[in-house]
């Protein structure tokens, strides 16, 4: 990929991060980016074709990542990476998460990017013996995308503090 490239999708994902995919406009990204409004066209063909490169590279990224942590045999171990995955976001991984999350309120972006977290929770769940382990799966995904959410908007001073309590409620 040239850097030009490279420059294009770190400026457009930052810019939909920030400003909302819907009110960033391609000069927008361009100006940002110091590159001709017509080379993001000759990239991606257009606005939303922008969009799906920033966003098959981030779920490329986070799948990687996920993969990692679904290959761990403990379940305790597992359910405990997966818990604080939230927690561990950087401030590069950030624009891609503000993104994502925010696509799924503009666009009704349908995503399947956690569902391989959610067959390991079941996996998981059911390995420990619960007596609902989708149940369980499904209240996971509710804290995760929720503990995400807070961590993305305004991290809280008690982060370290909240990711302990949630440990411990799981016994972990």
């Amino acid at each position: 990929m040239t850097e030009k490239k490279r420059h294009i999708l770190e400026t457009g994902l930052k810019q939909f991060a920030l400003n909302g995919y819907k009110a960033t406009s391609t000069r927008m990204i361009a100006e940002g980016a110091n590159v001709s409004e017509g080379l993001i066209f000759r990239h991606f063909g257009s606005k939303l074709g922008l969009l799906k490169a920033i966003m098959d590279e981030g779920v490329r990224d986070a799948s990687t990542m996920y993969q990692r942590i679904l290959a761990i045999k403990n379940p305790k171990y597992a359910l405990k990476s997966i818990l604080k995955l939230p927690f561990r976001i950087t401030e590069e991984q950030s624009y891609f998460w503000r993104l994502y999350y925010s696509l799924k309120w503009q666009l009704e972006y349908e995503e399947k990017l956690l569902e391989p977290v959610k067959q390991s929770l079941l996996r998981i769940f059911t390995e420990l013996e619960y007596d609902d382990p989708e149940a369980e799966a499904e209240i996971i995904l509710m804290l995760m995308n929720g503990s995400a959410s807070l961590v993305l908007q305004r991290k809280p001073a008690n982060l370290v503090e909240i990711s302990e309590a949630l440990m411990k409620k799981y016994e972990l």
